[in-house]
């Protein structure tokens, strides 16, 4: 996986996602002007989760399917005198 990577290849990962290299980097005033050693700043690991759709056409990330959200009841902290 390592080696795909650092061969700016993406590697994906069935049922799960994938995996790429991104580049965080500084403009230059034209494409002439850029150099490694000047405009690019550091690497990250970008993911991208596996996505399905629906019947309608409407995309979900495989971590995110069935997912419910709900609001909780209040929380009643009481606190001491002095905190």
């Amino acid at each position: 996986m390592k080696d795909q990577m650092q061969d700016s290849k993406r590697v994906k990962l069935d049922g799960f996602g994938s995996f790429k290299i991104g580049l965080n980097c500084r403009g230059a005033r034209s494409a002439k002007a850029f150099t490694i050693t000047d405009n690019i700043e550091g690497m990250h690991v970008v993911f991208t989760p596996e996505r399905s759709h629906d019947q309608a056409g409407n995309r979900t990330k495989q971590f995110l399917q069935g997912v419910k959200v709900e609001e909780l009841p209040e929380n009643k902290v009481s606190k001491e005198d002095g905190e």
